[in-house]
């Protein structure tokens, strides 16, 4: 995320929180039927998104450290750009299994949109990146690093291909979320079923919340502490929510 560098340390612990509640909620999910594909899926997306967290941790921290860092984090933010892809492809994927059981995963729609997703992922590994500046808005070259005494920070690299390959799996996603909040709401009678299939759904909004809301910080420029920990705190209620979901009280 593109935040000030004054934030990036003091947010590495709240990241790091977040991402270890993303790994318990897909592990709690997992452990209710370990053989089951659904379970399998949820825990994929949990872990897919619970990396991008910790990635966004270390990424703006070390890459103007050195040479060496700068390598690390680039390395890191294609992992990230991976990982965000699959919380996409996980989530839908659990959605079909759902809709349409596991024979969902054996068929030839499967394995073109598996294609799909990889192909997106590449492009997108391969246009994005990260950047070096000065204070003063200079970029640094890999070599140059570290500067002495001077300030310097790191940002995404984003362009309008950026934005139109990332809309791809956030549009995959909603749709996702609209399908669940439809089972609930047309399929499920049990009242306590329903009520549990919706609170996830709402953890799953909020981690689309939260990655809106940053977008709509870098594009408006929103700083202070209240508008940085403002994101974090959907990315944490999140996991939450989710794990409660599975919660089967009497």
């Amino acid at each position: 995320m593109l935040l000030a560098e004054s934030y990036d340390y003091y947010l590495i612990g709240p990241k790091f929180f977040a991402f270890v509640l993303f790994v318990i909620a897909g592990f709690k999910i997992y452990n209710l039927n370990r053989k089951y594909a659904l379970n399998k899926y949820y825990l994929a997306g949990m872990l897919s998104w619970g990396i991008y967290i910790l990635m966004d941790a270390l990424i703006w921290v070390i890459s103007d450290l050195s040479a060496t860092g700068y390598e690390v984090g680039s390395l890191m933010r294609d992992l990230q750009m991976f990982s965000a892809m699959g919380l996409g492809f996980f989530i839908y994927n659990a959605q079909k299994i759902i809709d349409k059981g596991e024979k969902s995963l054996y068929t030839k729609r499967y394995y073109v949109e598996l294609a799909v997703f990889i192909v997106l992922s590449i492009l997108l590994v391969y246009i994005d990146g990260v950047r070096v500046y000065t204070s003063d808005g200079v970029i640094v070259n890999k070599e140059s690093l570290p500067l002495e005494n001077v300030q310097t920070y790191t940002v995404p690299i984003i362009t309008e291909w950026t934005a139109i390959l990332t809309a791809f799996p956030i549009v995959v996603y909603a749709y996702s979320i609209y399908k669940q909040f439809q089972l609930a709401k047309s399929k499920i009678t049990e009242k306590k079923l329903k009520q549990r299939i919706k609170k996830r759904a709402v953890g799953l909004i909020l981690i689309l919340v939260g990655i809106i809301y940053f977008i709509l910080q870098n594009i408006v420029g929103w700083s202070g502490w209240a508008a940085v920990l403002t994101g974090y705190a959907f990315w944490i209620i999140a996991p939450v929510l989710i794990y409660q979901s599975t919660k089967r009280r009497p």
